[in-house]
């Protein structure tokens, strides 16, 4: 066999094996899309195109929020922040019985921008916790625009009063679970 041949040969096994793992990606899902990150359950609320590295929007976003880390020494309704992973941010309200608020801030890294994606899980009735719960929301907008001047901030059209319907049809239901 000359060289030519083996180069040949080489090149379209190489060729076969880059064309399997195409196929893997694109059934696995392992290739998706920034700009369709899965969507957290709950009532999706702000939704940004940071133009900056994950990174760099997660340290932003710690320092322009500037919410405590822990409930420690706070009083009831205050918001905190827990971290629970290096992508995915807890925001909290301080409750006694653990019936607070629970807002998520994931982090989607893409190519072009990181996505920035702020759910709300869980809001209770309490006034003072909906009044701070709208001001953080202003201050994460606020935020994400000290971040990067040329954020793309989308507003979803969802109210805080469809997930207070959708947490009272959970409630209703016998075991505590969405209701059918």
């Amino acid at each position: 066999m000359t060289a030519q041949t083996i180069a040949v040969l080489l090149l379209a096994a190489l060729a076969l094996a880059g064309a399997a793992v195409g196929i893997v990606v694109a059934f696995t899902g392992h290739g998706r899309n920034a700009s369709s990150p899965p969507v957290e359950p709950g009532l999706l609320r702000i939704t940004a195109a940071v133009h900056t590295g994950w990174e760099q929007t997660l340290i932003g976003l710690y320092r322009e929020l500037a919410l405590p880390r822990q409930p420690d020494g706070l009083s009831y309704g205050e918001l905190y922040l827990e971290s629970q992973n290096e992508q995915r941010l807890l925001i909290r309200s301080r409750s006694e019985i653990g019936r607070g608020f629970i807002g998520i801030t994931e982090l989607h890294p893409g190519r072009r921008a990181t996505i920035v994606r702020y759910t709300i899980r869980r809001l209770p009735g309490d006034e003072q916790v909906r009044d701070r719960v709208l001001d953080l929301e202003l201050d994460l907008i606020t935020a994400l625009r000290r971040i990067d001047r040329d954020v793309e901030v989308q507003l979803t059209s969802g109210t805080l009063r469809e997930l207070e319907r959708q947490q009272q049809m959970n409630d209703a239901a016998p075991d505590g679970g969405p209701s059918a």
